[in-house]
């Protein structure tokens, strides 16, 4: 009788450690890719195992205990697929079909000032205007200037005619505007800012010198 016990007892311990199965498959995209490095997570009842697949989209969990599961896929080029499951053999093959989306960029605008405007305005202290709130008061841009701290402007004639900006009784090179990162210098000295309205500029930047400052 006791030898029967020891028997059963060996019997029954080696039927529950032979529950296990080993599961695997492949993981490819609908453009008939596999997905490489496709991150999977297998969970279950008191169970949590994580793998990649390979260069073929293969995966493979050994020694998992029989029950049911669920199988999560997760690539940079689809949604997340989930997957459930029951795990009652030695061997389970599962394999995943995941839609394919391009999530690379088109294009990448890069937005910086030349060298040559970051040596101008090297050494100047700058006071940028917004004209949202001017183009609502039917004000013109030459006059948005005159209201700040240390601009004076003036134009000798009429339209067309030159003119000067000051600041703080500076004139000429050192005197920096710029219309949405672009110095009105290069427009010519008989250019205006009225003949542009506020509404069509996001920015006025007005670089003063240091030294005008201290």
């Amino acid at each position: 009788m006791k030898a029967l016990r020891i028997f059963l007892f060996f019997f029954l311990s080696y039927s529950t450690y032979s529950q296990n199965g080993n599961f695997y498959g492949n993981v490819k995209f609908d453009n008939n890719e596999p997905a490489v490095s496709a991150f999977i997570l297998l969970t279950g009842k008191d169970y949590y195992k994580e793998t990649t697949s390979d260069l073929n989209g293969s995966f493979y969990f050994k020694n998992v205990p029989y029950g049911n599961y669920k199988i999560q896929f997760h690539t940079l080029n689809s949604k997340p697929k989930f997957v459930t499951f029951q795990l009652d053999s030695k061997r389970k093959k599962v394999d995943v079909l995941l839609n394919y989306v391009n999530n690379e960029l088109d294009e990448v605008k890069i937005f910086s000032k030349t060298e040559e405007t970051k040596k101008e305005t090297k050494g100047f202290t700058v006071n940028v205007i917004k004209t949202k709130e001017a183009s609502l008061r039917n004000i013109q841009t030459n006059e948005l200037l005159n209201t700040t701290v240390g601009v004076k402007i003036r134009q000798n004639g009429g339209l067309g005619s030159e003119v000067n900006y000051s600041i703080n009784g500076l004139s000429g090179n050192a005197v920096r505007i710029f219309i949405d990162g672009i110095p009105i210098s290069t427009y010519g000295s008989s250019f205006s800012l009225n003949s542009i309205p506020p509404s069509m500029i996001k920015n006025i930047e007005v670089y003063k010198p240091e030294l005008c400052n201290r």
